[in-house]
């Protein structure tokens, strides 16, 4: 994750989960953490990491007055994994047609896409055929 040069005091981020993908939501959100931390590790300096928990302890304790912990959370993704059981990072493989994925349907788009389909597919016959009429002569 790219962190500009303007620093971390003004850094913000928003986090964006597929909850039609139930099954990756956990193991998604952990790793986006993790890229995060590492991240934001990586460009402070010792004066930048102080404030910097000096700030996540007053995050912390605004989390905890909703009932939030660190192992509160721990164990809410433990129920979650429970019950809908998470596919491993490894497995998130981009589809090769990512216009096909069935996690991103747009009816219209699929329709407009499927008829470019078709006409593609009529040139390429129009073109082997002629290709072959080329040939023969």
């Amino acid at each position: 994750m790219p962190i500009r040069s303007h620093g971390l005091a003004s850094f913000s981020s928003i986090i964006m989960l597929d909850l039609a993908q139930p099954d990756r939501l956990w193991t998604d959100l952990e790793a986006v953490l993790n890229g995060l931390k590492q991240a934001t590790s990586k460009h402070s300096s010792l004066g930048q990491t102080d404030e910097m928990k000096e700030l996540t302890m007053q995050r912390i304790d605004s989390w905890e007055r909703i009932g939030v912990t660190p192992t509160n959370s721990e164990r809410i993704g433990h129920s979650f994994v429970t019950q809908i059981p998470q596919v491993p990072i490894s497995q998130n493989v981009v589809p090769d047609d990512p216009g096909k994925d069935p996690g991103f349907k747009e009816s219209t788009i699929d329709e407009l896409r499927s008829h470019k389909d078709e006409e593609l597919l009529y040139v390429l016959k129009d073109t082997e055929i002629r290709m072959k009429f080329e040939v023969v002569q």
